[in-house]
């Protein structure tokens, strides 16, 4: 059954009376003192929350339909067929812009190596350059690096949370989410306002994650990583899977190597996404490039072709365009080389 937005609204100001109600009776076990605890805790709970139901006024209701009312409600519920996919909640609360039908979900550990968190900003950045937007889950790591470059790139990037709407984790993030929808973005998650953050909570946004992508790339997944989750989630969904290789044996890249042997198909670059969204960007000869001509005498890490690096164009941006021209490659052990070697 569809539901008018307007009915959604209802339903979600019931359901975070529901849970003053019932949900969180440990709150309500503190009394008077809910309100400080809240404060020590770090919680921004439902106004009602802590109070028993007997207190409720006009008032106390009225400002919890204010708090559900600040975000819009999307999801196949009330006909939205764009927010429907296996797995997909009811509801989806959401503040700022609805994510375009094409958008690469980009996905790994939240402690991810350098070297992980470098391959993530230049593949953000290099398909935000191509106008391609991202969404992740907002956490550290992997996620917050993806959503960094898309912003570096000046495309919008899309966060799924695994908190209440109205919650920032980890709070370190609460500039970059403000960030996020000044840049045209959105903020989305099933969960309503106020509603305290259980760990059970973090793994329901992968669905949501993948299921809103048109690609899931999964960078730096460790043998009992997260991402391995929203992997399972992609492939019941019927979405892409591309995975970034790691450094040989090293165990915090097993999962993506396991998923690699399975067969898996490798994301070595910028190029890997475009091929497989079907772009075609503008070929450049490697002789014309000036990335491409420090690679003539051999293929290089990232780090050594940095190094090298003497222009004052910034050395991301000059190497997303070299690839995203096609004078130059990565290879599987992670090193560039140019398109003719």
């Amino acid at each position: 059954m569809e539901l008018t937005e307007s009915r959604a609204r209802d339903l979600t100001a019931w359901s975070v009376l529901w849970a003053s109600r019932r949900g969180w009776k440990a709150w309500e076990s503190l009394g008077s003192e809910a309100w400080e605890r809240r404060r020590e805790l770090g919680c921004k709970l439902p106004p009602l929350v802590g109070q028993p139901l007997s207190s409720l006024t006009e008032v106390d209701v009225r400002r919890t339909l204010d708090e559900a009312n600040k975000y819009s409600i999307v999801g196949s519920r009330v006909g939205d067929s764009r927010f429907s996919f296996e797995g997909s909640p009811p509801f989806i609360y959401l503040e700022g812009n609805p994510p375009p039908k094409e958008v690469v979900a980009i996905v790994g550990t939240r402690r991810c190596d350098r070297w992980a968190r470098s391959a993530t900003r230049h593949l953000s950045e290099g398909l935000a350059r191509a106008g391609i937007s991202t969404i992740s889950g907002l956490a550290k790591g992997v996620d917050g690096s993806a959503h960094e470059g898309s912003l570096a790139g000046n495309v919008p990037t899309w966060a799924v949370l695994g908190t209440a709407i109205d919650r920032t984790y980890p709070a370190g993030h609460r500039e970059l989410r403000q960030r996020i929808l000044e840049q045209g973005g959105g903020i989305l998650s099933e969960f309503p306002p106020g509603v305290p953050t259980q760990p059970s909570h973090f793994p329901r946004r992968n669905r949501i994650v993948s299921g809103l992508s048109s690609l899931v790339v999964a960078i730096q997944a460790g043998p009992k990583s997260g991402t391995l989750h929203t992997i399972r989630w992609a492939l019941d969904q019927g979405v892409e899977v591309q995975v970034v290789p790691g450094p040989l044996g090293d165990s915090a890249w097993a999962g993506s190597s396991r998923m690699l042997e399975e067969g898996a198909t490798p994301c070595l670059g910028v190029h890997s996404v475009l091929d497989w969204l079907g772009y075609s960007p503008r070929f450049v000869p490697p002789s014309t490039d000036p990335i491409a001509t420090l690679l003539e005498s051999g293929a290089m890490t990232e780090d050594t072709l940095e190094s090298h690096w003497e222009s004052d164009t910034p050395f991301f941006a000059a190497l997303t365009q070299a690839e995203l021209a096609g004078a130059i490659r990565r290879r599987r052990d992670g090193r560039w080389e140019t398109t003719t070697t």
